[in-house]
């Protein structure tokens, strides 16, 4: 009988982790160890300015740091709540400057001191990548006074400058990356063994298997006690999900509802519910598919849109696929910044007759009598572009393909790899994009997919969604004091408007060995508090006392 695809993948799994060595008895303590993650894709390029998502993005916010991370309020408004890193302290110099102090302690990996140069180079490169460029455009300039010090100044007052100055820039080394241009970075050899300033350095990748990372000796804010970091690849899920209850991974996020039982049935693990950033929406097309000079036949029609939303119950279509972890909001509001929307709002029910309604009322009408209505020659035919990188949105969209066909409305599910995915959805090819966000930690990253200015930027707002008043909106929430006001106005516009259909703000949902004794998880990033992961003192695994050959 042929082995299985899963059984595979973990024999795979123990064969690269064979070539191992013991570690140096100083520096192994009864509470360091290894984790290997179970991811979905590999990290061919995890550099700054290059990785903006996805694995790449996650390996290269362990391999650099930023000049402050965001506190556990994730507040991004003002200057408090954030946590020192490459910076140990900041202050004003009136309403336009900020200050940053370097740590003097701060070293890359090849042994240099991080100083105020690489920021400047970071924030140089930054503005030659049009989507850096955007979030940094109210930073006017960036300048040093010595070695450690970084003057920003900004082009106006408002209350997210900090934010700005710290989250958008993980910071990169001028001494390696000067003589790289921009457009040769993603192949350098640089990018093939990345050298950052974070706690854990690079060791090496197999492509399309396996990425190892260890941890840096000399990390100024103190050595992480996990030793080893495997981002073990395996784009199936179920072959994901069998790593972990096999023990050859010890973490694995993004669990369906199925896997979660299964992983919750298991003593070794133990099942953990992070609030994220992430929204699981159904983005409707408002140009013609393939053709953005042309109006979409069917979706440019608000009524249309409207309609379709209330056809389904989101809710339990949601609760069917994420079970009790996941809210449903009317907007792009994640669990994480859940404090936008007003207190006791709820969606507007599902409501299939009066759905049916509305769609007669604009002339959609099954008048061939072949169970699928139509309109002028048209019939009321549409694809819905899902990646199946996870099981959920796939289950998503089989089930609006089935609530919507007793409603006359066909419905074709097109499962396709997620990179083609992405490239369709770029292009304009779609009609529904079944899209998966993780949105940055403030609503005022709104305008990136729902403002008209960024209709025509690429990976930005591919659904051509347009209503001026949300730019203004975000213009004025953004140099707001008290912008909560601004952001549920926008709210308001986008429910009537109905660019999308939200179908959900799940949490992520991760299976962890047990054997941690700290495992925190950031909403924001999952992995970047990783280097305070210990292991419980003798839980240690046989390979938690080794690592492989750097």
């Amino acid at each position: 009988m042929p082995r299985s695809r899963s059984r595979i993948a973990v024999a795979s799994c123990a064969l690269l982790l064979t070539s191992t060595v013991l570690l140096p008895a100083q520096r192994q303590t009864n509470d360091h160890g290894v984790v290997i993650i179970a991811t979905g894709a590999d990290a061919p390029a995890p550099v700054p300015t290059v990785a903006t998502f996805g694995t790449n993005w996650e390996v290269a916010n362990l391999l650099f740091l930023r000049l402050a991370e965001m506190g556990p309020t994730l507040t991004s408004v003002g200057d408090r709540g954030f946590i020192p890193a490459l910076a140990r302290a900041w202050n004003r110099r009136d309403s336009l400057t900020l200050v940053f102090e370097l740590d003097p302690r701060a070293l890359w990996h090849d042994g240099r001191p991080v100083t105020a140069a690489d920021v400047i180079f970071t924030f140089a490169r930054s503005q030659e990548i049009p989507d850096l460029a955007s979030a940094l455009r109210r930073v006017k300039s960036v300048s040093a006074e010595g070695d450690h010090r970084v003057i920003f100044r900004f082009v106006r007052f408002y209350p997210e400058q900090l934010y700005d100055a710290t989250h958008q820039m993980l910071i990169m080394p001028q001494h390696l990356l000067k003589d790289i241009p921009l457009d040769s970075l993603p192949t350098s050899a640089f990018a093939q063994k990345p050298v950052g300033n974070g706690p854990f350095r690079w060791v090496r990748r197999v492509p399309g298997q396996l990425i190892e990372l260890a941890a840096f000796d000399r990390f100024f804010l103190g050595r992480p006690k996990i030793d080893r970091v495997y981002f073990r690849v395996a784009s199936d899920p179920d072959a994901r999900l069998n790593l972990l209850l096999a023990g050859e991974a010890d973490v694995a996020q993004s669990l369906s509802l199925p896997a979660e039982d299964r992983v919750r049935q298991d003593s070794n693990l133990v099942v953990t519910a992070v609030p994220s950033g992430g929204i699981t929406y159904a983005l409707f097309n408002q140009k013609a598919n393939g053709d953005r000079g042309k109006p979409h036949p069917i979706l440019s029609d608000p009524v249309v849109r409207r309609a379709l939303i209330l056809a389904l119950d989101r809710p339990q279509m949601a609760r069917s696929v994420y079970g009790g972890h996941t809210s449903v909001p009317d907007g792009p509001v994640p669990q994480m910044f859940a404090w936008v929307q007003a207190p006791g709002e709820r969606i507007v029910p599902s409501d299939t007759a009066r759905a049916r309604a509305m769609l007669a009322s604009a002339g959609w009408l099954d008048h061939d009598r072949d169970g699928i209505l139509d309109k002028n020659g048209i019939p009321f035919e549409l694809s819905v572009n899902t990646p199946n990188r996870t099981p959920q949105r796939p289950m998503l969209a089989q089930q609006m393909q089935a609530r919507l066909l007793p409603l006359g409305i066909k419905l074709n599910v097109r499962l396709m790899e997620y990179e083609v995915s992405q490239t369709m959805r770029d292009s304009g090819q779609f009609d529904i994009d079944m899209a998966s966000a993780n949105l940055d930690p403030t609503p005022s990253g709104w305008d990136w997919s729902w403002s008209c200015a960024n209709v025509a930027k690429k990976r930005q707002n591919v659904g051509s969604y347009c209503n001026p008043e949300i730019d203004s909106l975000l213009l004025k929430a953004q140099s707001s004091r008290d912008p909560v006001v601004h952001y549920r106005r926008i709210l308001a516009l986008i429910r009537s408007d109905a660019p999308a259909i939200f179908l959900s703000s799940p949490a992520n949902v991760i299976g962890v060995n047990k054997r941690y004794a700290s495992h925190p998880f950031r909403p924001e990033m999952l992995w970047l508090s990783l280097r305070h992961w210990s292991v419980t003192p003798g839980q240690q695994l046989p390979r938690d006392r080794v690592t492989s050959t750097p």
